[in-house]
């Protein structure tokens, strides 16, 4: 999974939990865990402030969203954008077509009475909204977010492929069994 430097910084800290995407490429991933590649790419400056007044709506209670998008990595270590993060467990993947645009019977913040956003949501049954009127077609929720032991340097190819990740880099004292035996099973589906 490829995603740029603010939203994979959202994503290894739980806040973003879906990616929508123009095709269905992770509809066959559930229930695995794949690589989440930080491209070196960065969201422009227009947009990067628009996201953090995104994030100050959705979760007023945190008192500094920028520090949402910084590296989850401690300072001072080397660059990590173009680099594999995490491993990411996908979940179900869902589509407007399935699921067309209905009023939001949602309880989430960004859906409350004086928000004009519920008439303007395709949902799901699994409480998924995402606004009508975006260009991506599909929505995939994340499960879980196992961060690596350190970013690991990979060659990003279109599309999905299949990547090496070093025993090393796989922090396998710090998951449960669950998470261990989730992962094993997904490497076993790649070979």
């Amino acid at each position: 999974m490829s995603l740029k430097y603010e939203y994979a910084c959202l994503m290894v800290r739980g806040y973003k939990t879906a990616e929508t995407k123009k095709t269905a490429h992770f509809k066959n991933m559930r229930g695995r865990y794949i690589v989440l590649y930080v491209t070196e790419d960065r969201v422009p400056q227009t947009g990067h402030c628009d996201l953090q007044d995104a994030l100050r709506q959705d979760w007023p209670e945190v008192s500094d969203v920028s520090m949402m998008l910084h590296s989850p990595w401690p300072e001072g270590s080397e660059r990590s954008d173009g680099c594999a993060w995490a491993l990411v467990l996908v979940g179900e993947t869902v589509t407007k077509e399935c699921h067309p645009g209905r009023a939001c019977r949602c309880d989430c913040p960004a859906h409350t009475d004086n928000s004009n956003v519920s008439s303007n949501t395709w949902c799901t049954r699994k409480n998924l909204c995402v606004p009508r009127n975006w260009e991506f077609r599909h929505a995939t929720r994340i499960l879980d977010v196992i961060m690596l032991k350190y970013p690991l340097k990979m060659r990003p190819m279109p599309g999905m492929w299949v990547q090496s990740v070093p025993v090393t880099a796989i922090p396998w004292g710090g998951m449960n069994t669950e998470q261990r035996n989730t992962l094993q099973r997904s490497v076993r589906q790649d070979d």
